[in-house]
């Protein structure tokens, strides 16, 4: 650093009559002192070009005198220690926030695939729900008493409770596949069991499916009323027709209540 008494003996040493160069002996103190002054000189320099560099900085400041003593220049370097600690922890905080933009940036990126994702999905849903027609249908019979026959009946279920996507026919009571797919088909009914048993069966097309059945009454228990149901999951080709046989000598109830009912939907399409 700029030392000024230093500086001092080295102007004065460098001062010195000529005529004492003649002894070697006392010229080798002189330049080793010349030496240390200049080197001294040059480390002052590089701090007044510090200095400069942060005038800005210190130029309100009341340190700045024209002695240039050994105080102004601690001053000086504490400033600048000071300067470098706040440098520092501000490129630290910056680092820190860098990583935390980063680790945003990450999952902006993260969610928004899976937004993207979630949007195919939802197309796709839209996609096949659009391409899968929706079928249901629930239908009661239309009159308090049906039955018995002498042979074996359709039956019409003309009270149409439901029929989403028309594939029940009211007037026959049919329901026909409007598509190749999975159905699920429910028949329940209420009867007054006397002499003869009630039976019914769930058709496809001519195949039996499934039946429903209460037994005729007994000695013990000569008129009761009974229900009883039955459903099944079948695979349908396009135009298969699915109705409800009543057996002959079979008779049930429906009333006010809708007792006797005919229920079919589609699960899912198939290609």
């Amino acid at each position: 650093m700029y030392n000024r008494s230093l500086l001092e003996v080295g102007v004065r040493s460098s001062s010195l009559p000529i005529k004492r160069r003649s002894s070697p002996l006392r010229l080798k103190p002189q330049i080793c002192t010349t030496k240390m002054v200049f080197a001294h000189f040059q480390t002052g320099l590089v701090l007044l070009s510090t200095l400069l560099c942060v005038g800005c900085t210190l130029a309100s400041d009341d340190l700045i005198d024209s002695t240039g003593d050994a105080q102004y220049t601690l001053e000086v370097m504490k400033r600048l220690l000071t300067l470098e600690k706040r440098l520092s922890a501000s490129e630290k905080a910056e680092k820190e926030l860098q990583r935390r933009l980063d680790e945003s940036e990450k999952k902006q990126t993260e969610l928004q695939s899976k937004l993207a994702a979630s949007e195919s999905v939802v197309l796709e849903l839209k996609r096949t729900s659009k391409a899968t027609p929706q079928v249901a249908f629930t239908a009661a019979l239309g009159q308090d008493h049906i039955g018995p026959f002498d042979q074996h009946t359709s039956l019409i279920y003309q009270d149409v409770i439901t029929n989403i996507g028309g594939a029940y026919n009211s007037q026959t009571g049919v329901f026909t596949a409007p598509v190749n797919g999975v159905y699920t088909f429910l028949i329940y009914f209420f009867t007054w069991s006397r002499s003869e048993s009630t039976l019914l069966h769930i058709f496809k097309n001519t195949d039996h499916l499934v039946g429903s059945f209460v037994y005729k009454s007994t000695p013990e228990q000569p008129i009761r009323g009974e229900s009883s149901s039955n459903a099944v999951i079948v695979q349908l080709q396009k135009y298969d027709r699915v109705h409800v046989l009543l057996y002959s000598r079979s008779k049930i109830t429906n009333g006010v209540s809708k007792l006797s009912t005919f229920s079919g939907t589609l699960l899912f399409s198939l290609d």
